[in-house]
């Protein structure tokens, strides 16, 4: 945790996977390098350190019932599935004198989001078998489902929170890619390739999230920060989405 700025609520959440990894590191042979094996131990030990009292996930719904305390439901949907801004980003743009009654997304989304993880993952094994997993498929098209709708939600939830535009925009990002994915998950389990039109479209809505995620890929030069998004969030379930465009667009070559 040297040199980020949290409050309390934001302390477990940054401090407790990262020390699970780092022993899963020095608790293994130099040999053992595999990192797909790391997260699958981290998902336990996740479990287990909330079963012991680590507070990561109570906090983050305290800190996302505070920032809408009329429907806090619809953010927590769009906290899943993103992650703050990386290399100090966030931090350089926190405010002075940070409060605990003063959170904002970026706070309380998850240093690294699991779900969009598994999700990432779930693109990859259904992609890579020979045949379509009808039940993994439908795993996929329901949590996509999710992000889609959610949107709509949480612009009903608009209320007096800090940066709020720059959340709706972020959230309208996070259902314009749940549409692609919904649409190449379709493409993909009847092999069919897309028209150009909505090639197109795919091609404008992930170049934009992946130059921000470019942003953030390096410790930025803070006299000439890179363009980020205003909520100082990524949307990380991108790398899963860009998986499934591509094989979308190759059809049933």
């Amino acid at each position: 945790m040297w040199s980020e700025i949290t409050t309390p609520e934001m302390l477990d959440a940054g401090l407790w996977p990262r020390c699970a990894a780092i022993a899963e590191r020095y608790w293994s042979p130099r040999e053992v390098n595999d990192v797909d094996d790391m997260y699958r131990c981290l998902d336990s030990i996740d479990s287990l350190l909330t079963a012991l009292g680590t507070n990561q996930y109570a906090n983050r719904k305290r800190m996302l019932a505070r920032i809408a305390p009329q429907d806090p439901a619809p953010l927590e949907t769009l906290a899943s599935g993103v992650e703050p801004i990386k290399f100090l980003g966030h931090w350089h743009n926190m405010r002075g004198g940070l409060q605990p009654d003063q959170n904002t997304l970026a706070d309380a989304a998850p240093p690294e989001s699991l779900v969009a993880r598994r999700f990432c993952e779930d693109v990859h094994a259904l992609l890579k078998a020979s045949n379509i997993d009808k039940e993994l498929a439908k795993r996929l098209s329901d949590e996509l489902e999710q992000w889609q709708s959610n949107h709509a939600l949480l612009l009903r939830s608009v209320g007096p929170l800090p940066n709020w535009q720059a959340v709706i925009e972020t959230s309208a990002d996070l259902r314009d890619l749940a549409t692609i994915g919904l649409d190449a998950l379709r493409f993909v389990a009847t092999k069919q390739k897309p028209g150009k039109e909505w090639a197109d479209t795919a091609d404008r809505v992930l170049k934009k999230q992946q130059k921000f995620a470019d942003a953030s890929a390096h410790y930025p030069d803070f006299t000439h920060p890179p363009a980020q998004p205003g909520s100082e969030i990524l949307i990380a379930i991108l790398p899963g989405i860009q998986e499934l465009t591509r094989a979308a667009e190759q059809g049933g070559d």
